[in-house]
């Protein structure tokens, strides 16, 4: 299972949103200064400028200020894992702009572009698609082809279809984002970096493992590089390709990959983050197929900890844990838990498709 691959918040989207006009507030100005503290995984100096930032702009009716900065807070929560509070911030901002339609369409297109994403990482797939078909077409018709915002929305929309499992329906809209972003952007951005995460994901997903390998490894050197060897991005990468190795067999080469992601996403975004759930149930699955059932165990029950506090007791990923921790239930003869733990687990996946 690979990660909930974490959507990169363009610079481009972020400035052509906040940059409606020069007014008693430099949202613009506050802006860049979250965004630096966000390359440096410093996500609770944005989250603490953004905050307040807002509280002074709704205090002085600044609608369409206040909306931009409402959408850029909700993105920092959505780094921080925040998901409740980063739904209830873009949600905050489509309000406000939808107040102020005509000059604050793009900066609309971004807020429900947003809110889609945060649909896509919670398994609402019917409600992130026409939210992100939304704004793509609001990005279409009203700035020029080739726009990094556009593909911004190609990304998103190629990752709601990779995550609900439509592989042929993710590929083009990635490879679209990855073309307009090496255009517009150059051959080395942050933006071109995460969708050759995401592609590499799609193609480890469907078993194409030397594509795979090609994007995964070019996404984790920019990062290092780029973001330092601690940043969450990095983390992500690792995560992946533990996840190819795993898949080829090559278990002690997948382990420390695990390791190191899981370390630096305990230390970047706390230890409570989904994506240290989605690391800890990857490595418990190379412990279990070495038959190291002992060392897998705490690691399903970490992860299903996670997954419960942070998105409830129906989540999807949640499920998939406990049909992996009721496997070694299983092994370990409890037989009696692990099919309690499996039904109740179907149970949980057939809400989300009745």
């Amino acid at each position: 299972m690979t990660s909930r691959t974490t959507l990169y918040a363009g610079v481009a989207t972020l400035v052509a949103a906040l940059g409606l006009a020069s007014c008693r507030t430099n949202v613009s100005q506050v802006q860049n200064t979250a965004e630096q503290d966000i390359k440096q995984a410093k996500y609770k100096d944005a989250e603490s400028t953004l905050s307040n930032t807002l509280k002074s702009l709704d205090e002085t009716k600044q609608t369409a200020e206040a909306g931009a900065a409402a959408a850029s807070l909700a993105k920092v929560y959505n780094r921080e894992g925040k998901i409740a509070e980063a739904e209830k911030m873009y949600k905050h901002a489509r309000e406000l702009q939808e107040k102020t339609i005509a000059p604050g369409l793009l900066a609309l297109a971004t807020s429900l572009n947003g809110l889609g994403t945060i649909y896509t990482e919670q398994g609402r797939y019917s409600e992130a698609e026409p939210l992100l078909q939304q704004a793509l077409q609001m990005r279409e018709e009203n700035l020029p082809v080739g726009s990094a915002e556009i593909a911004e929305s190609d990304n998103s929309l190629g990752l709601l279809y990779f995550e609900a499992g439509h592989y042929p329906q993710a590929e083009p809209f990635f490879k679209d984002a990855l073309s307009i972003y090496e255009k517009s952007l150059g051959a080395e951005s942050p933006e071109g970096a995460n969708v050759r995460n995401n592609l590499g994901a799609l193609y480890l997903d469907e078993g194409k493992y030397d594509q795979a390998e090609t994007h995964l490894k070019w996404s984790l050197a920019y990062y290092e590089k780029n973001s330092g060897p601690n940043h969450p991005d990095v983390a992500n990468c690792l995560n992946n390709l533990g996840e190819m190795y795993r898949n080829q067999g090559k278990l002690d080469d997948a382990i420390p990959l695990y390791q190191r992601a899981q370390k630096i996403y305990e230390q970047a975004v706390g230890p409570d983050d989904p994506h240290v759930a989605t690391t800890a149930n990857n490595l418990a699955l190379v412990y279990m197929a070495q038959k190291k059932f002992d060392d897998a165990e705490p690691l399903y029950k970490r992860a299903m900890d996670i997954d419960k506090k942070v998105f409830g007791p129906e989540d999807p990923a949640l499920a998939h844990t406990m049909i992996n921790y009721a496997t070694l239930l299983h092994a370990s003869g409890h037989d009696g838990e692990a099919r309690s733990m499996a039904q109740e687990a179907r149970a949980i996946l057939a809400k989300q498709t009745s």
